[in-house]
């Protein structure tokens, strides 16, 4: 049957656009919609929908039955995103097809990923898969700020590890659907009930006091999710939201050296800068942060040199004409004296 975009959810068999996706099922939902696994009819290919809340960004009416200004603006707000992220076109983060833009909410058509997050890892990650994870990570996240655009939800769920020809990965980035394209700090999105919207775990402490953000709360974000990598374990822990937000604004954790002393120590340093809670100790975009961490890798990865020690007295040295080679002449003891 064709879809009747109204309502609540997508059933299996459903079929919108005019009969050219068809609902397969559904993989997932969050604070800012249902995703759904689908087939492009006329391509042939699987894709993946993700429907907007019709409570959140639907267009209403008031009492005189003019369209709710609010919420029209939040629909604009979503194309606008949806737009620019489509036209990003960047291989670490998920492409976006096409958006469905109907009276009462909004479709966007995305890429079908099939990898696994890393908290389906079954392990720590190792130092050798941590320097590909990151590379991609911040590269992802650069074109992203780049065209001003800060994700706002970075965290374990939103990072896809796919899997490629050649048993190797791919970083893909999802779920844009709490940024805002900025010409300037803006402060947290909230949600219809005023609760900000977010991974708490993993949320920068600008973040968690309303305080304007910008592409340094990102990178705070991104830096749990290493340490996370590393130690299957969040940095900022609690027993209940109010002590997970404690040991935020508190920087009260764990050492990342603590749990695995193995890592360089200036690759710990950097990670544990990248969530700093004082945003100016971070580096200031996903760009400059990926500067760091080449130069990090490009300085562990130089031969070291050992120290020549000086030969004995007694020994001479005899380099040939147009040769690399050398010859040594041991002296006697009487000879050398």
């Amino acid at each position: 049957m064709l879809f009747p975009f109204g309502m609540e959810s997508l059933q299996p068999s459903d079929q919108i656009c005019d009969g050219r996706y068809e609902i397969l099922k559904k993989v997932g939902s969050g604070g800012e919609g249902a995703v759904y696994l689908a087939m492009d009819c006329v391509l042939n290919r699987k894709v993946a929908i993700k429907k907007i809340h019709a409570e959140k960004k639907s267009i209403g009416t008031d009492a005189s039955g003019i369209p709710d200004l609010e919420q029209a603006q939040a629909i604009m707000a979503t194309i606008e995103e949806a737009s620019r992220l489509a036209s990003l076109q960047h291989p670490n983060i998920v492409t976006v097809y096409d958006f469905i833009r109907q009276p009462s909410g909004i479709l966007v058509i995305m890429e079908f990923l099939k990898g696994k997050n890393i908290d389906e890892l079954p392990d720590p990650m190792s130092l050798g898969m941590f320097w590909k994870f990151a590379e991609q990570c911040l590269q992802g996240l650069s074109a992203a700020h780049s065209i001003g655009m800060i994700h706002r939800d970075i965290k374990p769920g939103n990072i896809i590890l796919q899997e490629t020809s050649s048993d190797d990965f791919q970083v893909k980035i999802l779920d844009f659907g709490l940024a805002k394209v900025i010409q300037e700090p803006s402060e947290q999105t909230r949600d219809h009930s005023g609760a900000l919207m977010g991974s708490i775990f993993m949320m920068s402490p600008e973040q968690l006091r309303a305080e304007p953000i910008d592409f340094r709360s990102d990178i705070y974000s991104l830096g749990c999710v290493f340490y996370k990598a590393f130690t299957k374990e969040h940095p900022f822990k609690g027993a209940s939201v109010p002590a997970v937000i404690t040991a935020h604004l508190e920087h009260g954790l764990t050492p990342l050296t603590s749990l695995r002393p193995d890592l360089p120590p200036t690759l710990i340093s950097w990670i544990e800068r990248l969530f700093a809670l004082d945003r100016n100790d971070r580096p200031a975009s996903a760009k400059v942060a990926l500067e760091e961490l080449k130069s990090i890798q490009a300085a562990l990865s130089a031969p070291t040199r050992r120290p020549r020690k000086p030969l004995p007295p007694n020994i001479i040295i005899h380099r040939q004409p147009d040769s690399p080679y050398v010859t040594l002449e041991l002296q006697s003891a009487s000879t050398a004296a």
